[in-house]
């Protein structure tokens, strides 16, 4: 009885360890690095990038609000409060993202020459995160 007992907890295991492993491949890798550019590839459009991935910046811009279709080649600018500028633009998920700069002290964000005007000085750069633009208490970064 031992045996079969032991055998089970060793099945149940397989199985849950089996389907873990595509949750552990999404943030598996290193993922995108360095700067966003619209020959740039990325995934998961919309998701808090910086759960999984160490960035300073990263978002999405989605074409409208009645969308969520990523748009390539967005222009990203934000301006650290230290005066440091970071470019970035968006791939071809419409993903935008860079591995440098201090979210820190807070930013403004100036997207494709249109400037955004947050409610507040962000220090986060985790633009999907919750509270922020995440299609629930905020609206993602649209274009139209």
């Amino acid at each position: 009885m031992n045996v079969l007992k032991l055998s089970l907890a060793k099945s149940r295991f397989l199985i849950l360890a089996l389907a873990a492993l595509p949750m552990l491949a999404a943030c598996g890798d290193e993922g995108p690095t360095g700067t966003s550019t619209a020959s740039s590839s990325s995934h998961n459009p919309g998701t808090d990038c910086r759960g999984c991935h160490d960035l300073a910046y990263a978002g999405t811009v989605i074409q409208s609000l009645s969308s969520s279709s990523g748009v390539s080649g967005v222009t990203v600018t934000v301006t650290e409060a230290s005066g440091a500028i970071v470019t970035m633009v968006s791939d071809r998920s419409g993903n935008f993202y860079a591995s440098s700069g201090s979210p820190t002290g807070g930013y403004t964000v100036n997207i494709s020459g249109s400037n955004t005007q947050m409610v507040g000085q962000p220090t986060n750069g985790g633009c999907n995160t919750g509270g922020c633009h995440d299609g629930r208490a905020n609206p993602q970064i649209y274009l139209n």
